[in-house]
């Protein structure tokens, strides 16, 4: 089982949404397939949220490309979509 450290930030609740950041303080080996992985490491933001009296829950992700030799992280190519879940 794997475990991701994550700093959470302005957490915030203004009387409409309770919204913070996430930050992943390490990285995490993201399986490939055949026995390679590549280390990636997301940072995000995440809101809760009503709308039309339904909890509507938003996950923003921000992909970095590590090497793990130096600890240094990039902005990825890669893009990975928003997930954006509402109550049914």
């Amino acid at each position: 089982m794997e475990a991701v450290v994550c700093g959470i930030l302005d957490v915030i609740f203004d009387g409409k949404e309770l919204r913070w950041q996430e930050n992943q303080l390490l990285y995490r080996d993201n399986p490939l397939g055949e026995d390679k992985y590549q280390p990636i490491a997301f940072d995000s933001k995440a809101r809760l949220y009503l709308d039309e009296g339904k909890v509507v829950f938003e996950y923003l992700p921000i992909h970095w490309d590590v090497n793990p030799n130096i600890f240094c992280k990039k902005l990825s190519k890669d893009d990975y979509q928003p997930y954006i879940s509402k109550e049914r």
